[in-house]
């Protein structure tokens, strides 16, 4: 007995990202500019939003934002190897 393949439509990708990059642009921001996210899921946005060229660089306030959760996000990274990095004892 041959196994049925059934076909799905094909999506057009390229015009559901197109119709949703509004929407996908105002959650990243969203997210990288409340305060009460997690560090992480901040600068995780950020990054998405500077990886894809997504931040006019005429917008000072949202580059100015990201620098500070970029620093923050390294700080949490220091300080989260020095509590994992063993201690010497004597």
């Amino acid at each position: 007995m041959e196994a049925m393949l059934v076909r799905r439509p094909r999506l057009d990708l390229e015009s559901l990202a197109r119709k949703h990059t509004r929407e996908a642009i105002s959650t990243l921001v969203e997210i990288m500019t409340q305060k009460d996210c997690a560090p992480m899921a901040r600068a995780a946005a950020a990054k998405v939003l500077l990886d894809h060229d997504l931040v006019a660089p005429d917008n000072e306030p949202l580059l100015k934002i990201i620098r500070e959760i970029a620093r923050a996000n390294e700080s949490v990274a220091r300080a989260l190897r020095r509590r994992s990095s063993p201690v010497e004892t004597k």
